[in-house]
């Protein structure tokens, strides 16, 4: 992942129950409350400023996972710029990769 890694959100809404919203008082893990599922976010513009600053990162293969969590789970990483700040597990079902900025799995490096 480099700093100039774009988001390309789509209908996924991950990041709208991963992220913690301190602004909102939305802790990690809880929908918020402005999401629509499958949709978006209801609030997009007057959204808090960190929302625009962070994304979530999915590893595409379990090679990275292995060991951590179960073999229908994922890892889900907060970044905000190139820095991890927080990380959660979901399972392979609830992510959509055609939005999510993947990382390339240690073969492809």
């Amino acid at each position: 992942m480099t700093p100039s890694a774009k988001r390309a959100c789509g209908d996924c809404t991950l990041c709208c129950k991963v992220m913690a919203i301190e602004a909102l008082a939305i802790p990690a893990g809880s929908w918020c409350r402005h999401c629509k599922p499958g949709q978006g976010c209801a609030i997009y513009a007057e959204r808090p400023a960190i929302m625009g600053q962070r994304m979530i990162l999915v590893t595409p293969d379990r090679e990275f996972d292995r060991g951590i969590v179960g073999p229908d789970e994922r890892i889900v990483r907060e970044l905000e710029g190139t820095k991890v700040v927080g990380a959660t597990v979901v399972k392979e079902h609830q992510i959509s990769h055609g939005w999510l900025v993947n990382v390339p799995s240690a073969d492809t490096r």
